[in-house]
């Protein structure tokens, strides 16, 4: 079942990785042949290996609009990875969160990579929070950090900050730690 929800999720229209496996290759699968794909996929998890070819990604640098060329800032990569490993990832992903959500192992406050959630409920969590608190102390001001993390995930090491604002959590403060991303 998780294989089917994966191939009704994936664009099998993408080019192939360096495994050179098409994804219309594997769309066109017969059920006998998606359930070897199955057994392969559930083999490489139980062994905790995967397929050379499916770890790595071939590297295509892609020129922005308008940016100069002799500029390596001026390009963004494409990373063709091996579509049949996109293809567990996406039964990986589907049963750890499921696993994840029905032992309430998330925070309610991760609106990052699920389902369901946006930055709209993110930004409107932090308002009520902000209202919250000021309800219970009206002569009190709320103050409010944001760190925009998004191009210093390279050189920042941000399990640091948030093992900070944990220990600071835990000696009583309170605080919101807002990662915006771009």
């Amino acid at each position: 079942m998780d294989l089917e929800i994966a191939f009704q999720e994936l664009d099998f229209n993408k080019l192939p990785g360096k495994d050179g496996i098409h994804g219309q290759m594997l769309l066109n699968l017969s059920q006998q042949g998606r359930r070897f794909l199955l057994d392969i996929f559930n083999t490489s998890w139980k062994a905790g290996k995967l397929p050379r070819d499916w770890k790595e990604a071939l590297i295509i640098p892609i020129r922005k609009h308008d940016k100069p060329a002799n500029d390596p800032n001026s390009y963004r990569p494409i990373a063709l990875a091996s579509i049949s490993c996109k293809l567990m990832q996406r039964i990986v992903l589907r049963r750890l969160s499921t696993l994840l959500d029905q032992n309430n192992l998330i925070p309610l406050e991760q609106f990052d990579f699920r389902k369901g959630h946006c930055t709209m409920d993110q930004v409107l969590y932090f308002s009520q929070k902000v209202r919250d608190a000021h309800n219970l102390r009206p002569t009190n001001h709320t103050v409010a950090a944001f760190h925009d993390l998004s191009k210093a995930f390279d050189r920042f090491w941000k399990y640091k900050l948030v093992s900070k604002f944990t220990a600071h959590s835990k000696s009583g403060g309170e605080f919101c730690l807002g990662l915006l991303t771009s």
